[in-house]
């Protein structure tokens, strides 16, 4: 009867931009490792009883060779950072403009009720800030000559 049990640590020196985009860094890594074992021979006229433990570790120090591509890895990385950025930006921007809208579309719908009716409750609340100019002078159509 044999019996073995291992275990490893194992270190990535990588940092990736996404599927397929994985650019190396220089790295210090630190990993250990250990097994055991034990066998036994009964069947046999010695009768040998066998255990062994190992442990280690390993120390590595990393430096990826090809400075282009360590170049090339930043540019990738700041190129999805701006596109991150413009794509907030753009969100924002609509966002803005979908609340300039609605509150246009309220307050012209604010002025419109308020020539027939006086407003009471939330209507009131939600107009409070509209004070239509009934009595405003109207612009006459330009005429050519």
């Amino acid at each position: 009867m044999n019996n073995q049990n291992n275990s490893q640590i194992n270190t990535s020196s990588f940092y990736g931009f996404g599927p397929g985009i994985n650019c190396p860094t220089p790295t210090l890594s630190v990993a250990g490792f250990g097994g055991s074992g034990s066998g036994l021979s009964d069947g046999d006229v010695i009768g040998a009883r066998v255990n062994s433990d190992n442990y280690g570790g390993v120390v590595t120090v990393t430096f990826p060779i090809g400075g282009a591509n360590h170049d090339i890895c930043k540019k990738i990385g700041q190129a999805q950072v701006s596109a991150l950025e413009s794509q907030v930006a753009r969100a924002q921007a609509e966002a803005r403009k979908t609340q300039a809208d609605i509150n246009l579309v309220t307050a012209l719908k604010c002025v419109e009720l308020l020539k027939f009716a006086t407003l009471s409750g939330q209507f009131a609340q939600i107009c409070s800030g509209v004070n239509p100019n009934f009595n405003y002078p109207r612009a006459r159509a330009s005429q050519s000559p």
